[in-house]
């Protein structure tokens, strides 16, 4: 059978259409994708149960290094990605060293823009929708169309994150627009809300467990929250750090900083996580989380990385 295992970030909406492109793009020559949903630290069965010599892409996440060479040695792999910490890892920035894989990977552009980039002309898209999602989701803040993609980001929150979702998008310019409307009606509500949510949280001293990463960070905003977007906010902290428990005992921590001084994305990797330089993230199994008036105490297992434990303890004023 012409089936091609496309495996995606399913946490995402730059996972989402860059699934959804792949998608289209094995429709288009012939053949039967197969969509494997993925996120960093999920089972790997559902890679592992993928036929020896099939035909697979993996987009907007990655696997340890070992399963990702065990996955390219026993299929015909092409890993399409953007964040820099597992593109460095990998060692695909040095171009003349054979890799068990193929591969399109930039930092600077979205996994949705990559894909296109590779795929888009073929199927025949408009990529307007491709654009707001790349220059949201590598925070390209600076851009004129910042505002739009924020809009539209906001505006895909009211659909079901899906690949069916995506690939509507795709292709009708009109629910493109519908959603575009709909998210610019939010924008200014979010704002508000997400600001009241982010100055609840607490400053704090770095902690012994991240000054290593974070020598010259003046201190780390804790914000008990979900669903907060920092782009909406200006920063004055060096580093945010986002938590919420989610429903199978599993505590999940974003981070967020300004300015090109402070790797979250290599702080998130030695937890067992990833990302960029300035947006990363990571789940830690079996959490114990004690807020109170004076500290916060965070504590798990993060994937391969073993126990962590984080220790928020003296408050300070910027």
């Amino acid at each position: 059978m012409n089936n091609y295992y496309i495996i995606y970030h399913r946490k995402d909406w730059d996972g989402h259409f860059a699934g959804a492109i792949l998608k289209k793009w094995v429709v288009e020559i012939g053949g039967s994708p197969i969509m494997v949903p993925f996120d960093y630290g999920d089972d790997l069965s559902v890679i592992e149960n993928i036929p020896d010599g099939s035909r697979v892409f993996m987009s907007d996440v990655s696997l340890p290094k070992s399963d990702m060479w065990k996955l390219a040695e026993r299929t015909a792999m092409t890993y399409i990605d953007h964040h820099r910490t597992q593109i460095e890892e990998f060692g695909l920035t040095n171009k003349d060293e054979p890799m068990p894989f193929g591969y399109r990977v930039n930092p600077e552009k979205s996994a949705t823009e990559l894909c296109w980039d590779s795929y888009g002309e073929d199927i025949g898209i408009d990529d307007r929708a491709v654009s707001l999602v790349g220059i949201y989701d590598t925070f390209r803040v600076e851009s004129p169309q910042w505002e739009e993609a924020l809009a539209f980001q906001y505006g895909l929150r009211s659909f079901p994150m899906s690949i069916e979702t995506a690939c509507a998008v795709l292709d009708s310019n009109a629910v493109f627009e519908n959603i575009l409307e709909k998210g610019g009606i939010l924008l200014d509500y979010v704002r508000q809300q997400d600001l009241a949510k982010f100055k609840a949280g607490t400053t704090y001293t770095v902690p012994l467990g991240m000054q290593r990463f974070f020598p010259d960070a003046r201190g780390i905003h804790v914000v008990n929250a979900v669903g907060i977007n920092t782009e909406m906010i200006e920063l004055k902290h060096d580093i945010v750090l986002f938590m919420y428990a989610i429903n199978d005992g599993v505590l999940e921590i974003s981070l967020r900083a300004r300015g090109g001084k402070n790797d979250v994305g290599a702080f998130a990797k030695s937890m067992g996580g990833g990302g960029h330089m300035e947006a990363a993230g990571v789940k830690l199994k079996r959490p114990y989380i004690e807020p109170s008036d004076f500290k916060i105490e965070i504590s798990g297992y993060g994937p391969c990385k073993g126990f962590i434990h984080l220790s928020f303890y003296s408050k300070i004023e910027y």
